[in-house]
């Protein structure tokens, strides 16, 4: 993945407004992930994002229906990571009988 400017991260936390808020994450998002813009389509780059870094479900559904606290964190992981942190896919318990 792409990593963003300091004039990038500049321009998204500057931007406080909801609907200037996800522009400016889009803007980035398309920046980190690679990709050419999705004609606006939020929901299409946030399933991008969250398959290339292996988000959780809730904060996929959270991203796409514009969640403040969730965009928050995305705007603060941006800002200190300049790209998407990797996610860890959640490992499986295996209960005992299945240790067998």
């Amino acid at each position: 993945m792409a990593r963003l400017t300091k004039r990038d991260v500049e321009l998204l936390t500057s931007a406080l407004d909801s609907e200037l808020l996800v522009d400016a994450l889009r803007t980035a998002l398309h920046k980190v992930l690679d990709v050419e813009p999705f004609e606006n389509d939020w929901a299409a780059l946030v399933n991008c994002a969250a398959q290339r870094s292996g988000w959780p479900n809730d904060r996929r559904w959270a991203t796409i229906n514009r969640d403040p606290d969730t965009l928050d964190a995305l705007i603060v992981e941006l800002n200190e990571l300049r790209t998407l942190r990797q996610h860890l896919p959640t490992a499986t318990r295996l209960s005992s009988e299945e240790l067998r």
